[in-house]
Order: C-alpha cells, then sequence, then structure tokens
C-alpha cells in the first residue's frame, strides 16, 4: 500500500455517519449582508462544526468576486476535532447599494455543499395605505379617491399599478425619486349592489 499527498489535499477517512448527514454543519447556513453603505467593509463570521467522530478537514472556497473574499483561520489545513469548530470569516465590499449574490463552497474528504450569501440592497418604500375604503356609492356611478403616496425608502424606483374591475387605478406605472410624492387616483364604478373587493397591486423594479 502506497499513497502521496500534496498541499491542499483531502486524504478519505472512514465516517461514523450516514451518508445522508452531512460531516460539518454551518451556522448561519445562510449568509446576509443588509443596510450597508458603498465602500464599507463588512465582516461575518462563518461556523462550522465536526459532527462526525473522527477528526475532520474542512476548506471553504469561492469563485473569484470583486465584492467578496475568505479570511482562512489561522490552523487552515489542519483537522478539526469532533464536536468541535473553525470559524472561517467573509468579508464584503459592495460597490454599490444594490443586491448581491454569492456562494461558498464548503469541501470535506466525502462532500461539498454550498453556503448561499445574499447582500440586500436599499429598497424603495411607497407609503400606500393598507386599505382603501369607497363605503357606500351609487351603482353605475363613478367614484373617485386621490392619494398623495411619497417613497419612505432610501432607494429610486420605477412602479407599475394594477387592479380590476370595477376598481381602475391610474397612473398605471411611473418613477419616483427618494423622498418625492406622486398622486394616484382609484376609481370605483359598481355595475351592481352589493359588496367588492378587489387588490391593489403595486410592482416595484426594486423588489
Amino acid at each position: 500500500m502506497w499513497g502521496k499527498a500534496w498541499e491542499g489535499s483531502i486524504l478519505p477517512v472512514i465516517s461514523m455517519l450516514d451518508t445522508d448527514r452531512p460531516i460539518f454543519q454551518p451556522f448561519p447556513s445562510e449568509m446576509i449582508f443588509q443596510n450597508y453603505e458603498p465602500r464599507e467593509t463588512y465582516e461575518v463570521p462563518l461556523i462550522l462544526r465536526n459532527h462526525d467522530q473522527v477528526p475532520r478537514m474542512i476548506k471553504v472556497i469561492q469563485e473569484d468576486s470583486p465584492y467578496f473574499r475568505i479570511i482562512c483561520p489561522n490552523d487552515v489545513g489542519r483537522k478539526v476535532a469532533p464536536g468541535m469548530t473553525t470559524t472561517f470569516k467573509l468579508v464584503f465590499v459592495p460597490e454599490e447599494n444594490k443586491d448581491y449574490i454569492h456562494e461558498l463552497i464548503c469541501v470535506t474528504e466525502r462532500e461539498k455543499f454550498l453556503v448561499p450569501v445574499k447582500a440586500i440592497g436599499a429598497r424603495a418604500i411607497l407609503d400606500f395605505p393598507d386599505c382603501i375604503n369607497f363605503s357606500v356609492c351609487p351603482v353605475k356611478h363613478n367614484t373617485q379617491k386621490t392619494l398623495l403616496v411619497r417613497n419612505i425608502g432610501k432607494r429610486e424606483t420605477t412602479f407599475a399599478l394594477q387592479t380590476k374591475k370595477p376598481f381602475f387605478v391610474e397612473p398605471i406605472s411611473g418613477y419616483v425619486d427618494i423622498g418625492e410624492s406622486f398622486q394616484v387616483t382609484v376609481e370605483f364604478i359598481p355595475q351592481r349592489i352589493g359588496d367588492h373587493f378587489e387588490d391593489l397591486i403595486l410592482h416595484l423594479d426594486t423588489g
């Protein structure tokens, strides 16, 4: 029997765990960045716990990115004792206050698994009321309500509005900057007596 190992290699070891159970458990299972500013530096730890009953080695890699980089622990390359943890750090330097998607690849002797990384940028927030109540209106008569809607979020946005008869909305689309306001007119033209309910659906390009 002979073998040859080289730097960065991971040699197979018999596991005490079932094959359907991961050797290492990541904490957190998904890394999320929020409320960040362009060109500032942010750092989040990734803790990996060895659930096996024998020492295990793990490495964390990623595709090249100008916004994310991994800081390895000082003892990287050494096996992690049973039940113990090793901590990698993910550094994030955003260029803009927008969304970013990335992933880390964790590699052991037996498996590979991904840790998703999401950076959630600024969002527009339009302060529509929770409900628009027309109360009692005559049948086949046009009743209108005009709303003053403001973008109270941290990003400009384009928007689209839609609803269903007997309700109508104007405008159906537009653009609003941070802190700006605009008017929305909702019309109610019932064709029969009784209660009427429909959703006013708002779509924003920032999600």
